[in-house]
């Protein structure tokens, strides 16, 4: 069964509300899933990540089914409810089963119309899908495990935006404004080039443009660590082909 959960690497996912286990959209109703890996595998959370991306789960869940779920952050037996509802209308593909939890299959398919519509002619939905794949792997109460500023699907980092709350940051509408914001900046100074756009959104547009000089190489390896340029920007537009 693909689709489940995230993965237990660090990479992506919050924590219980204890902070003991994956948080509770991980794998509520499916008895028979391993457990995602251990506390030593995540940075240190508080139940404020699974509270915002359980709300952002409630409201899309509402914008599909035009239910009146409560949004209280709680993965409770309406949520769960209206979640297998979802499922079984949405994801109906061989492989993946309405079970009632959200992982990353079911989160990409709840936000996929919310990308469609914040989506621009310079700024397309596969850009969009590409770079969340790429942050959060859809999953939106992720932390970062790098540095645990990093909130959300596109990872947001407080340090850097001291004028975004907390709330901001797991915000999917908020995220994906932001996300279209910046490439639409960064494509504006670079001459409209998507490749290098996003190039700017991972090295900002002064590193970009020090990597332009530079012949545009796979491999930035002026930084320490060095960065793969190259795998970064195929990652991201992989599905704009």
């Amino acid at each position: 069964m693909t689709g489940r959960c995230w993965p237990g690497d660090g990479e992506g996912g919050t924590l219980s509300v204890d902070g003991t286990e994956p948080g509770p959209y991980y794998r509520l109703a499916a008895g028979d899933m391993p457990v995602v890996g251990t506390l030593s595998d995540f940075p240190l959370v508080t139940n404020r990540a699974v509270h915002f991306a359980v709300k952002a789960i409630q409201k899309a869940l509402n914008r599909h089914l035009h239910l009146g779920l409560r949004i209280d952050g709680r993965f409770g037996r309406m949520t769960r409810n209206a979640t297998i509802a979802f499922q079984q209308k949405h994801l109906g593909e061989p492989g993946i089963t309405a079970w009632g939890g959200v992982g990353p299959d079911t989160s990409k398919a709840l936000f996929a119309p919310l990308i469609q519509r914040l989506a621009t002619t310079d700024v397309p939905a596969c850009l969009l899908v590409g770079q969340i794949q790429n942050e959060s792997g859809f999953d939106p109460g992720a932390v970062g495990y790098a540095d645990d500023r990093d909130l959300g699907l596109l990872q947001i980092n407080g340090h850097y935006h001291p004028d975004m709350t907390e709330a901001d940051r797991f915000s999917p509408i908020i995220a994906i404004e932001y996300a279209v914001t910046l490439y639409e900046a960064n494509l504006f100074q670079l001459a409209g080039n998507l490749r290098d756009a996003v190039v700017a959104y991972n090295l900002g547009v002064g590193g970009a443009r020090t990597w332009i000089r530079n012949g545009r190489p796979d491999v930035a390896d002026w930084y320490s660590p060095s960065r793969d340029i190259k795998g970064y920007v195929d990652r991201i537009l992989g599905g704009c082909t």
